[in-house]
């Protein structure tokens, strides 16, 4: 029997996980590792919508935590990664050793994940993988539809809700999640059966998470800030300039997270 589009999709996926997965181990770039998650995330969407169409019957919990620990120290270094280039952004502050620090805990995360790269159990991959292939092979495409419209429509229900007053930053940050999981699962619909509808929605989706991505990695950066202005800026005579930093990049993120609601709106 010909496999059907999420077998396939499952299967470039797994392909584009191990090409990312040995440029990762080579050489650690932002991209990589970048690109090493989103892999991820579409494998554990595709065993969403197997496990939502299946009613149960197929559950995607093992499968997903053979990535997790791969996946949560990946992130670490990309959080990183992220810090350290919006912190290069601002040549004229003196945020040297801010700097230094940034570079000492990226190169203690990058070590911790090539450690675990090197643990990661391929062999348990290899052998859970056709008992994922074969659970999706055995959705017929009208049942994978149905209920990827009807998760969509409770995803975008909550997101209304959301949004429809309290506009704060626990929010927003909740908003982000339910967008990310919405889209996800759109775009395996779309890859199901396209829909001009549906490729509109989701493109004024990703356009929004792009600006709440935006906004959301400049929040994470403000709380490493404050973290290290907490541990470390006594020592290091740079007061006055990382606060002036903190002050300036919060008012910044406030307008930032206005204007999102206000496109939602």
């Amino acid at each position: 029997m010909e496999p059907n589009k999420l077998v396939k999709s499952y299967e470039n996926e797994l392909a584009a996980f191990r090409i990312h997965f040995e440029y990762t181990m080579q050489r650690q770039e932002i991209e990589d590792i970048h690109e090493l998650r989103v892999a991820i995330k579409n494998i554990r969407a595709l065993l969403t919508l197997t496990e939502i169409a299946s009613k149960g019957i197929f559950t995607g919990k093992s499968h997903s935590k053979i990535y997790s620990s791969l996946f949560k120290q990946a992130g670490k270094v990309r959080e990183d990664q992220i810090n350290r280039e919006l912190t290069g952004g601002l040549e004229k502050d003196n945020l040297t050793f801010y700097s230094q620090y940034l570079d000492k805990r990226q190169e203690h995360n990058i070590q911790k994940l090539l450690a675990e790269a090197k643990m990661f159990d391929f062999s348990s991959l290899e052998s859970d993988s056709d008992r994922v292939m074969i659970a999706m092979n055995a959705l017929p495409e009208e049942v994978l539809i149905h209920e990827a419209d009807d998760y969509i429509s409770r995803k975008l229900k909550r997101i209304n809700k959301l949004t429809e007053k309290n506009h704060n930053e626990d929010r927003l940050h909740r908003v982000r999640r339910l967008i990310k999981s919405a889209t996800e699962i759109m775009s395996l619909r779309i890859l199901l059966n396209e829909e001009k509808d549906l490729v509109r929605v989701h493109h004024n989706l990703k356009t929004i998470y792009k600006k709440i991505g935006d906004w959301h990695d400049h929040t994470v950066w403000l709380e490493s800030m404050k973290k290290y202005a907490r541990q470390e800026s006594n020592k290091k005579n740079s007061d006055t300039d990382l606060k002036n930093v903190l002050t300036r990049t919060n008012r910044q993120n406030n307008q930032k997270m206005k204007k999102i609601y206000g496109l939602m709106d």
